[in-house]
């Protein structure tokens, strides 16, 4: 029998961990699993299993090992369809915050004009008194 290097356990482990727990692995989860007590070659296994599987998730597009396609399809659907919906809202809302703004810009131009009549009519009466 092939004995398996503790490098070689760890990163089965971790692997393992992940499957059972759905938690990260940690040096102190590994430990137990694989009877080892080799906290720097148990981290670098955790690094590498870690750096792999964010290559699987990319490659595959978001989908997590053990997840079922049909559930991430149905979840990148949803999410789909609540940023169509929040885009929606945020458009409307923004179209109605822009009706504002000149409707106010417009009641501002009014009252400038008017602020200015009423200058004009002050001065008028000063001259006459």
């Amino acid at each position: 029998m092939i004995k398996k290097s503790t490098y070689t356990r760890a990163y089965e482990a971790c692997e393992q961990f992940f499957a059972e727990t759905g938690q990260m692995p940690t040096i102190d989860s590994i430990k137990p699993i694989i009877g080892v007590n080799s906290p720097s070659t148990i981290s670098s296994a955790i690094k590498a299993w870690k750096n792999a599987l964010s290559q699987i998730i990319k490659k595959d597009q978001g989908i997590l090992p053990g997840v079922p396609a049909s559930l991430t399809e149905t979840v990148n659907a949803l999410w789909q369809q609540a940023l169509a919906e929040a885009r929606q809202v945020f458009n409307e809302r923004y179209d109605e915050l822009q009706a504002q703004q000149k409707a106010l810009a417009t009641k501002e131009a009014v009252l400038n004009d008017e602020t200015a009549r009423i200058q004009q009519l002050l001065q008028l009466t000063e001259q006459k008194f």
